[in-house]
């Protein structure tokens, strides 16, 4: 299975803008999900979440994510989701899935450091490491998981159809 991981994503100045914004502020809006997976409802996880684009629609400003929508510049975003977990007493994996069942890529923006990862089928972990982007075909089967060293972890998931393919 292929995988892009880039580290260092964003330059230090648009990533210390979208951290202190998403990660530190007591501002940015963070609603409540009581699920992490939608098949996975009324199980132990839940989450809070951010939909910037969702249906073909901006939902939220897309001024603050604008560095991450420029630089990856797909030729159609269907969706990105900021995803906000909380500390848990134990790292569980949160349920194999799939993002959509057609041609499309999926991109894992990590804002914040923590002791998690995104695992895939073949075995393969992605550490959730601060200012990563990880890359990889919507149809393949992931995971990610809890973690235990920090408050909060802070992820921003997109899928998009590239020029000229997945």
């Amino acid at each position: 299975m292929e995988y892009e991981v880039t580290d260092n994503f964003l330059s230090k100045g648009d990533f210390g803008n979208l951290q202190k914004t998403m990660v530190e502020s007591n501002t940015f809006p963070w609603y409540y999900n009581n699920y992490v997976i939608p098949d996975e409802v009324g199980k132990e996880h839940f989450q809070f979440a951010h939909v910037f684009y969702d249906f073909w629609n901006w939902n939220s400003s897309r001024e603050l994510i604008r560095p991450i929508v420029d630089k990856i510049n797909p030729k159609a975003w269907l969706r990105i989701k900021a995803n906000l977990t909380t500390k848990s007493d134990s790292i569980q994996e949160q349920g194999w899935h799939t993002d959509y069942d057609f041609g499309c890529t999926t991109a894992i923006y990590y804002l914040n450091d923590t002791n998690d990862y995104t695992s895939f089928e073949d075995g393969t972990k992605i550490e959730c490491v601060a200012n990563r982007l990880v890359t990889f075909n919507s149809q393949i089967k992931h995971s990610g998981t809890t973690h235990t060293d920090a408050k909060t972890r802070v992820v921003i998931n997109m899928n998009y159809i590239k020029y000229g393919g997945l």
